[in-house]
């Protein structure tokens, strides 16, 4: 199996809590080698505490940019629908908290 290279966006409490871990105990299948939130200092507040050598990134079209299989998106509801669909816009598989969207509309789009 080829090793999945995630980008994290949103670094709170559950990227801390569940993500990243979840994503560590993948071992050589996977890795976050992209982070981004928008309070300056979280992501790499929470890179250093799993050890990780990931980028920190200076905006969602930054981290989109980079070199990434796959998005996690840990972030308020209601951004989960625009950077979710940002992400698919740019050829990433996606894993997003739930809801998925906030409205029935946007979950159909």
């Amino acid at each position: 199996m080829t090793k999945v290279r995630f980008g994290l966006i949103g670094c709170g409490k559950i990227a801390e809590a569940n993500h990243f871990p979840e994503v560590l105990s993948l071992g050589k299948d996977g890795e976050i080698v992209a982070m981004y939130d928008i309070k300056p200092g979280v992501a790499a507040k929470l890179a250093k505490k799993f050890k990780s050598k990931a980028v920190i990134c200076n905006s969602e079209a930054e981290l989109l940019a980079a070199d990434i299989d796959a998005v996690i998106i840990a972030t308020p509801n209601c951004f989960h629908f625009p950077q979710t669909l940002a992400a698919l816009n740019a050829g990433k598989h996606v894993l997003v908290e739930k809801p998925m969207a906030s409205r029935v509309a946007d979950a159909d789009a």
